[in-house]
Formats: C-alpha cells, structure tokens, sequence
C-alpha cells in the first residue's frame, strides 16, 4: 500500500505470518521508502501489535481511491478479503499493525511504542483570538472612536 512519511514516498508491507496454530494473519510490518527492500522475517518471531478490523471507505474513498490489483500485488486499500483470498488463507476479520518495541530504525519502520500526537491547538487559540481581538480592535475605531473637536 502507497504512503508516505516525513515527506518522502513508500510502502506499507503487509505480510501474512503463521502462528504456531496454523493460523495465518495478516500484519503491516511498517512503512519502507520506494528505493529500499523490507527486511523479509526468518524463523519465528514475536509479533505486537495493534489489532485492526476492516477499513470501510466512505462514498468519496470509493470514487477516488484506486481499485486494489490483487493479480499484481498492488493495494490502494486494506481490503481484507481480496488479501487474505490472494494468499489463499482463510479470511479473518482484522489485521495486525506491528509495534517497534525495541526501537530499530530497519525498514520495514513500524510504529512507534509510544505515539506522540503533533498538538498545536494552545498556538492556533492564541492565533485565532488573536485575529478576533483585533478586528474588535479595527471595529472600534472605524464605527465607534469619535475624534475629539477642537472648540474655539
């Protein structure tokens, strides 16, 4: 699946990984930049991670996103039936975002442990009450500020 972080184009690598019961899930692995392979797993692994149910597009996601290309390996969409019916496994109704425990910086990238959220609401309620005070500032003086005359 097509994305991109910190500005700069790649992949999510979505990988299905069996469990010791046989069972096979699907799991993001993380985001790998176009000009670089994702690490392929060797032997068992410890997987953690977020679980994820199906993503459901509203009706501006169906007419603008690229229809998935099963035949090519090519996914616009987490669309867990088409997946799981490409690897030939049977479906399941969530997927598994890995989780970076340990802090490698190896693609593939998976999500952090801890995810910090950019937050600058206090910045943009200063800015906007400061354009408010403002114009309640230009206002005055246009409609309502009487400029003292001068009596002789």
């Amino acid at each position: 699946m097509n994305k991109t972080f910190n500005g700069k184009g790649g992949t999510d690598s979505m990988t299905p990984l069996q469990t010791d019961s046989g069972e096979i899930i699907l799991v993001n692995r993380g985001w790998t930049p176009n000009d670089s392979e994702p690490l392929r797993p060797a032997g068992k692994q410890k997987i953690i991670g977020i679980i994820h149910g199906r993503q459901k597009l509203n009706y501006i996601g169906k007419h603008i996103m690229l229809d998935n290309n099963p035949a090519k390996n090519q996914w616009f969409t987490i669309d867990l039936h088409q997946m799981y019916t490409a690897i030939k496994a049977p479906e399941k109704e969530f997927y598994l975002d890995m989780i970076n425990e340990e802090g490698n910086k190896t693609f593939p990238y998976a999500l952090p442990k801890k995810i910090e959220i950019y937050n600058e609401h206090f910045q943009y309620v200063l800015t906007w009450y400061g354009i408010a005070l403002a114009l309640v500032v230009i206002y005055y003086f246009r409609f309502w500020y009487r400029k003292p005359t001068l009596q002789a």
